[in-house]
Formats: structure tokens, C-alpha cells, sequence
């Protein structure tokens, strides 16, 4: 088998590109007509299958079942940072294909931050949210414009992910599924997952497991590695 004919059979075991089609055209001297037509065609199947590998890849990231607990003290409640939420959820997304990122815009004193979710097959859906300055306390106008950013980050992330951020006493304050029960969302803690490094925390924080037992089963040997690793 000569090279040529190697290429052609290896062309012929995968679905045509949209330069494939352009070269097969120009080759059979097709009208611009026809070959718009095909490329149209071409870059819609290719579309929708980002968009099916898009899906696939946020069912096997929700199957995670990531939640974040609410660790930091604000002042009228409690808050997960947006840096903590990273950690724990980029390495998930990345694992099945998906990245975030934002796009800020400012119109008079409008600020609006959207959140984008993109697939390595091409496809991404986003969010977006709006706010004033964050003015409390003592803040510059620089620094109420970062604290809204930072805030519309944090929340927008939270939406386009499906994330629950959850209190420290176990109760769900955000969540997209909309399930606000503890007792629907208990679960055993896996090593290793985001919840076990949210309870190594929780431990180091409190020195006992009681509110961390609120929300979800930890067994004897489970609780021993805990606290070996917290040390």
C-alpha cells in the first residue's frame, strides 16, 4: 500500500473535517454555493456533538456530588471563599474536560460578571450576574468594585457549576438541585474527595467531629485517618 493510499484509508476511518470537505470540494470543482451549504451542515454535527460531550462531561462531574462548606465567618454568616471553592473543584472539572473562566463588564455603576464553562470539545454554557460596588465597612471605590467581583465570582461560579455550598451546622444555603434536606444529602465520605479535605478542615478547626457527623458518615477508621491527617 503506497502513502497515499495509507492516507486516504486513514481519512476514510474518521469522520470528515470541515477542511476535508473544502478539499474535496475544490477538488470535484464544487460551487461556493454547495460547499457553504456543506460546511454549514459539517460545523452543526460538530456542534452538537461538543454539545453531547458537554453533557456527558457535567453528568460525570455532578456524579461527584461536590459541596462546599461554609468555613470562612462573614458578618452575618458564614461564607465558603472563592479560592477554597477552586481548589477543591477545578482538579473535578478537569478530570472530565471542563474549564471555567469570567469575563467582567462595568456600565455606570452596574458591575456583571459571567461565568463561562467550556468543554475541550469546544462547547460552553455561562451565567451571569450583576451588583453595585460592595460600599460596606470602610472600602475605596476600587476595593468595592473588587469586593462585588469577587462576590459575583464566587456566586456565579457556584450557579454554572451546580455547586451546594453548605453551613457548618449541615444545612444546605445554595444549592442548584434545589435539595435543601441534610438528611437527603448524607452520604459516606470517600478519601481523597472534596468533602474529606472540607472535614480535615472541619476538624482542625473545631477538634471533633460533631457538625461534620451532622451532614454525613464518617466511619471509626475513616475519623482515625482524619485526624493522622490534620496533625
Amino acid at each position: 500500500m503506497t502513502d497515499k493510499e495509507i492516507t486516504a484509508s486513514s481519512t476514510a476511518m474518521r469522520p470528515a473535517t470541515t477542511s476535508d470537505l473544502i478539499a474535496m470540494a475544490v477538488s470535484q470543482n464544487v460551487d461556493i454555493d454547495k460547499l457553504t451549504k456543506l460546511i454549514d451542515l459539517q460545523e452543526r454535527r460538530e456542534a452538537a456533538e461538543a454539545k453531547k460531550e458537554y453533557i456527558k462531561a457535567r453528568s460525570g462531574f455532578a456524579s461527584e456530588c461536590v459541596q462546599i462548606v461554609k468555613l470562612s465567618k462573614g458578618h452575618n454568616s458564614n461564607y465558603a471563599k472563592l479560592g477554597d471553592e477552586l481548589t477543591v473543584v477545578t482538579p473535578m472539572l478537569a478530570k472530565h474536560g471542563l474549564t471555567h473562566s469570567w469575563v467582567t463588564n462595568q456600565d455606570s455603576a452596574v458591575i456583571t460578571v459571567t461565568c463561562i464553562l467550556t468543554h475541550e470539545m469546544g462547547h460552553s454554557e455561562s451565567t451571569s450576574l450583576c451588583s453595585a460596588p460592595e460600599t460596606s465597612g470602610s472600602k475605596n471605590s476600587i476595593q468595592a468594585i473588587g469586593s462585588a467581583v469577587s462576590y459575583l465570582k464566587r456566586y456565579t461560579f457556584e450557579s454554572i457549576c451546580g455547586l451546594a455550598s453548605i453551613d457548618d451546622d449541615g444545612q444546605t444555603a445554595n444549592t442548584a438541585s434545589g435539595a435543601d434536606s441534610p438528611t437527603a444529602q448524607r452520604k459516606q465520605l470517600e478519601p481523597g474527595s472534596g468533602q474529606w479535605k472540607n472535614a480535615v478542615a472541619a476538624y482542625q478547626r473545631d477538634g471533633n467531629f460533631d457538625k461534620v457527623l451532622a451532614r454525613i458518615d464518617i466511619s471509626e477508621a475513616h475519623q482515625k485517618m482524619i485526624v493522622e491527617q490534620a496533625k
